[in-house]
């Protein structure tokens, strides 16, 4: 057996790259946070937030690879994108939005107007349910919240460049196939949506410039990912203490697999099921091992699966629940 420790020392590496970064603005990949306290807090409580793991971290290493990935592919197609990663800045009524638009494609069909682009990877799921605009803006109205972040950055992205249009590009993260055709979405069906949302900077901007801030959610689909949930997350008891779990997720991610293919008694899902049940020996409450939350009832643990921020898959339900 080889025993170079590889995959170990690559976590070592990637543990080393987890750094959080004091925001001073309003991020536009953040805007569209279905929390206002989350956006307050990262600039007026940045040394709070508890870092990401590795499994979070190494999501975050893919999706950058793959834009570039996607970027490459455009380019050997002859696809011309211009002023990639050209800064965002938008100051208004008190606040300061900034970002950086992955880029911008010459449409040919409109008269060679150059439209923003936002490449995303996602799972095979979400490549296969994302054919159009309306797809993706339904999330706005309580999806995921990372993909509740996506009509409003690609919007702040437009709407600054005073484009009436942009458009996103989705990269399958498993087959590395790239959609037949962008996804493009019109301003002008939006308008009311872009307003809201430039009320919304407004008001965190205000509790950032008076050192206030708004009221809490109790979300905990949404607050269990949050840096903030251990200082912020309201009227959670001790049994429901958060527990970060590094490690576990593969393996949960093989439990869910064997579970759905093959009978109980699969003598490698027991030995899988032993080494997660010896890793949350003795914890309570609720436990985050990579995509996976696991919560402990009465006389069991649950599980569910939701993908990371910068992996969009949407809402994966992979229930292995055990009684124990």
């Amino acid at each position: 057996m080889i025993s170079l420790g590889i995959g170990e020392a690559i976590r070592e590496e990637t543990a080393k790259r987890i750094h959080s970064y004091p925001a001073r603005s309003i991020w536009a990949s953040r805007l569209g946070h279905p929390c206002e306290r989350h956006l307050v807090m990262a600039q007026l409580n940045p040394n709070d937030a508890a870092p990401h793991g590795v499994d979070l971290q190494s999501i975050f290493d893919l999706g950058s690879e793959l834009e570039k990935y996607v970027l490459r592919r455009m380019d050997a197609a002859g696809i011309q994108v211009i002023r990639a990663q050209e800064p965002l800045e938008w100051r208004d009524k008190g606040f300061l939005i900034t970002g950086r638009v992955d880029g911008m494609v010459v449409d040919p069909g409109g008269q060679g107007e150059a439209i923003p682009i936002e490449i995303k990877s996602c799972s095979a799921n979400n490549f296969r349910l994302m054919t159009q605009a309306e797809d993706i803006v339904a999330t706005m109205l309580g999806g995921p919240h990372y993909m509740q972040c996506y009509p409003a950055q690609l919007m702040l992205y437009a709407w600054s460049k005073g484009k009436s249009r942009a458009a996103w590009i989705f990269c399958d993260k498993v087959t590395g196939i790239i959609k037949d055709r962008v996804i493009e979405i019109e301003l002008p069906d939006h308008v009311e949506y872009m307003e809201s949302l430039l009320l919304k900077a407004a008001r965190v901007g205000g509790h950032v410039a008076a050192h206030t801030y708004p009221d809490r959610i109790d979300d905990w689909e949404v607050c269990a990912d949050c840096g903030w949930q251990q200082i912020c997350y309201p009227g959670k008891s001790e049994e429901d203490k958060l527990a970060l779990i590094d490690g576990m997720a593969p393996i949960l991610d093989e439990i869910a697999a064997l579970t759905a293919g093959m009978k109980p008694g699969n003598r490698r899902l027991g030995i899988l099921k032993e080494e997660r049940d010896k890793r949350i020996e003795g914890r309570e409450g609720i436990v985050i091992a990579g995509d996976w939350r696991g919560k402990k009832g009465k006389k069991s643990w649950s599980w569910k699966r939701v993908e990371g921020e910068d992996g969009p898959g949407g809402n994966l339900d992979a229930d292995t629940q055990d009684r124990r």
